[in-house]
């Protein structure tokens, strides 16, 4: 036998988590900070191998002193890096930017140029 109004609390509980799933879906859609378009592949494979360099930056700068000022410089600290690692998902090689501040590393995109959208869009890592 159940409770007075537990089919009540349990409908209530049943649309206020309706409610925050649509509310959710409404910010992610409108935030200007997320995409809701899929990545492809190729740009998982560029954030993914982006990501992969934030260690080895951040170590570099702690030995040096400073950020890495291109590719080279990894490859020469760390024997873990591979060629492979330091290309987008488009085989075309990371630009490194460096100042006093900080560093990003970027990629171009499918079409190899700056700004774009979809897959022509700069995937970046910044570190400072």
């Amino acid at each position: 036998m159940s409770m007075p109004g537990t089919k009540n609390i349990v409908l209530g509980l049943v649309l206020a988590a309706l409610g925050i799933t649509a509310i959710a879906l409404l910010l992610h859609r409108s935030s200007p900070f997320v995409s809701v378009e899929p990545l492809t592949s190729p740009q998982k494979i560029t954030a993914q191998r982006l990501n992969s360099l934030r260690p080895f930056c951040k170590s570099y700068r702690l030995r040096r002193g400073l950020w890495p000022g291109g590719p080279s410089d990894l490859l020469n600290m760390f024997s873990e890096i591979t060629p492979t690692m330091l290309t987008d998902g488009w085989g075309q090689g990371f630009a490194f930017h460096t100042n006093s501040s900080g560093i990003m590393i970027v990629s171009l995109g499918a079409d190899g140029q700056p700004g774009g959208t979809r897959t022509n869009a700069d995937v970046m890592l910044t570190l400072e």
